[in-house]
């Protein structure tokens, strides 16, 4: 039996909201292109100070239009090969 970790996003309903009512759209493509990267790479951003135990962590993005930060959690999720 073979199991892997597996990282799937998914969105706050309020970040949906926020991000629909950006204008920018150059900036929606950069933070779009920064939550795929933590998707395949999610040890990137920077643990959170008090929330250790929640998995929370936060994912600072430079755009043209000023700086963002991603702030999701971690929860892992075994998958099993052989299903």
């Amino acid at each position: 039996m073979k199991a892997g970790k597996a990282w799937e996003l998914r969105y706050d309903p309020r970040v949906r909201s926020a991000l629909e009512k950006l204008r920018d759209r150059a900036v929606l493509r950069r933070l779009e292109k920064a939550a795929l990267r933590l998707k395949d790479r999610p040890e990137r951003g920077k643990r959170l100070k008090g929330y250790e135990n929640r998995g929370l962590r936060s994912y600072r993005v430079g755009t043209p239009g000023g700086e963002y930060r991603i702030l999701y959690q971690l929860i892992l999720k075994i998958i099993d090969d052989d299903v």
